[in-house]
C-alpha cells in the first residue's frame, strides 16, 4: 500500500463517523421540531423499506458520493441517513463496524460508479 493509499483510508475512517454524525444530527433536528410525521416522511420511510438490498445499496452510494463532492442540504441529508440506517439494518444487522469496514473497501470503486453513471469525472 503507497502512502497515498494510506492517508485516503485513514482520512475515510476519520470523515465518515463525521459524516454519519451529521446525518443523525440533522435528522434529530428534524424529528426535533415536528411535531407529528408529515405524508411526505410516512412515503419516503415505506419507500426505503420496499427497496431491494441492490436499489438500497446504490442509493446509498449515491447519497455518499453527494456528501463527498458537492453537499447536501438538510432534506437531502435526513433522506441520506435514513437510507443508511436502513441498509445498516439489513445488510449489516445493527453493526456500524462491519458497515464501516465494507464502506472503506467499496468507496473508490463506488465514487467511480456514480461518477460514470452521472457523467462526471471522478477525483
Amino acid at each position: 500500500m503507497n502512502r497515498i493509499d494510506h492517508l485516503n483510508r485513514r482520512l475515510a475512517a476519520k470523515v465518515l463517523p463525521s459524516v454519519l454524525v451529521l446525518f443523525v444530527g440533522a435528522l434529530g433536528c428534524i424529528v426535533a421540531y415536528s411535531q407529528e410525521p408529515s405524508p411526505a416522511a410516512a412515503v419516503t420511510d415505506s419507500v426505503h423499506g420496499r427497496l431491494t438490498r441492490v436499489d438500497l445499496e446504490r442509493a446509498f452510494w449515491e447519497c455518499d458520493y453527494a456528501v463527498t463532492t458537492s453537499g447536501v442540504g438538510l432534506g437531502e441529508g435526513a433522506m441520506c441517513a435514513d437510507i443508511h440506517e436502513e441498509l445498516k439494518q439489513r445488510k449489516f444487522a445493527g453493526d456500524f463496524q462491519a458497515m464501516l469496514t465494507w464502506w472503506q473497501q467499496r468507496k473508490v470503486a463506488e465514487h467511480r460508479a456514480v461518477a460514470r453513471r452521472l457523467g462526471a469525472t471522478h477525483r
